[in-house]
């Protein structure tokens, strides 16, 4: 029995001592050689407004690509997944914002 509450308390304080994982910023993926970041374009509209942009490509293609597009008017810390998932998969990302 003692035996079984020790191997118990090993297991349990393992899974206990495990740390989150730290969420991407748009930090972490400038820092990353494999993405071109761009996290502050300006996009003027017809009617003298701007579109605040975040755009992310694989730095090592250098042909035009397609683009996944989405818009929103929230700014969330995970859009950099979003964009960052589009350019893995061979396209470029971006997300405009209002």
């Amino acid at each position: 029995m003692k035996k079984l509450f020790f191997y118990i308390f090993i297991d349990m304080t393992g899974c206990i001592a495990v740390k989150a994982q730290q969420p991407i910023t748009v930090e972490s993926v400038k820092a990353n050689s494999l993405y071109t970041v761009q996290d502050s374009v300006l996009i003027k509209t017809k009617d003298g407004s701007y579109i605040s942009a975040l755009v992310v490509k694989k730095r090592e293609i250098k042909k035009p690509l397609p683009v996944i597009l989405q818009y929103t008017i929230y700014a969330r810390q995970s859009d950099i997944n979003k964009v960052k998932l589009a350019a893995d998969k061979d396209y470029v990302g971006i997300i405009a914002y209002t």
